[in-house]
């Protein structure tokens, strides 16, 4: 509901947007030295995707993991 209301998480960058004509979207978790603290950890990340345009809305959703290296 935040993502959707356009609040990004701070180390997020491109967190919100448009997809491109292929379905495809990047973003990047940006490097800071907050991260240091959690070196060899494993995150697991999700994406959503909502459609507007359409009246009962189509979502779909993509999952990744995310490990903090030195």
């Amino acid at each position: 509901r935040r993502l959707a209301a356009g609040w990004s998480p701070p180390l997020l960058q491109n967190g919100r947007g448009t997809l491109g004509p292929q379905g495809n979207a990047l973003a990047m978790i940006l490097p800071t030295p907050a991260l240091a603290a959690f070196v060899g950890q494993t995150f697991f990340l999700a994406a959503v995707s909502y459609d507007v345009t359409i009246p009962a809305g189509r979502l779909s959703s993509i999952a990744r993991y995310l490990t903090i290296v030195p």
